[in-house]
Formats: structure tokens, sequence, C-alpha cells
């Protein structure tokens, strides 16, 4: 590996997620900017960069095709369809979002604290949904544009009808007198 490609992508930042849309195209985010490769992590070069905010997710739906959120009140949320050599803020959540997450060119799906969001137009626009879980969502994952789940302090819920409606998948409130 190069040094310096070494150390620009990886030892004078905080790598936060790494993703690979193919065996040899990567991305990785690092604060404030997103770092690419195209020869399995030989070389990165810095993709993208934003100003006053970190990024705090991203998500690739193909190598083509990408999505950040910077920021976290107000979140910019940016799109890259040229493999990231440009990106543009193609809208801004008047909440909290941290995660974002895309099935598909169209469809995709960002968490806040409480609040689920689904856009099916590549993020122009975004619905909220309240999910009325009574406690802050950890993290979450859609397979589909129907099928997901979110974690939360308090279990697993699971949807199968795009966030419209959740259950109960798992409780840790059941765990309460487990012993192991």
């Amino acid at each position: 590996m190069n040094d310096s490609s070494y150390s620009i992508c990886c030892s004078n930042y905080s790598i936060k997620k790494l993703v690979f849309p193919e065996k040899k195209i990567g991305y990785a985010s690092a604060e404030s900017k997103i770092f690419k490769t195209t020869d399995a992590g030989q070389n990165w070069i810095q993709c993208l960069s934003v100003t006053n905010d970190n990024i705090s997710d991203f998500h690739f739906v193909n190598a083509s095709t990408g999505y950040a959120i910077s920021g976290y009140y107000q979140p910019n949320i940016y799109k890259t369809i040229d493999s990231g050599t440009t990106w543009n803020i193609i809208s801004i959540l008047n909440s909290n979002v941290r995660k974002i997450c895309f099935v598909s060119e169209n469809i995709g799906f960002a968490i806040g604290d409480y609040d689920l969001y689904k856009t099916t137009n590549g993020g122009t626009s975004w619905t909220q949904s309240f999910l009325n879980l009574y406690t802050s969502i950890n993290d979450f994952v859609f397979i589909n544009s129907q099928k997901g789940w979110v974690c939360t302090y308090n279990g697993i819920k699971s949807t199968t009808n795009g966030g419209t409606t959740w259950n109960d998948e798992f409780s840790t409130l059941n765990l309460v007198n487990t012993n192991f």
C-alpha cells in the first residue's frame, strides 16, 4: 500500500463507516469527508468534503449512486450518481436524522431519534412516519421497499409494509430476570 494514500485515508482520520458496493470500489467516511477507492483499498481519494458538520452516515445503492447525511439538526442529504465525482444537496430535513438506507435508487429510509422518514423519489422529498416507540432508535435496516427492522433500547420491531405499521420481534424487557 502506498504510504501517502494510507495516511490520507486512515491514519489522519477516524474512519466511521466502510462499504464496498463492488469488489474493488469502496467508500469510507471520516469526520466531514468521504473517501473512495477503485483498486480494493490500495489508494484512496477524497470525493466529498462538507463544511461545518460531520458525515453522520452514507449509503451506496451501487458503485455509482450514493447518498450521505451531514449534520444532525436540519441535516443536508447529498446524492451522487457518478461514483462520488460530484455530490449535490438534494434535500434538507427539518428534523434530526442520523442514519440512511436505500433499497433502490429511488426508495430509501432515514431515521432520527424517534421517527422514520421514507422517500420514493430518490431523496427529493421525504414522508415522516411517527413510530410511537417511546424510546430512541439505535439502528435500522430495510432489505426491500416493504420489509425492515428498527433496533431500540426496548427491543426490535419489524415492518412488512414499508414502515406504516410495526410489530414487536424481540423485547429486551423480557430479559430482565434471565440468567445465563
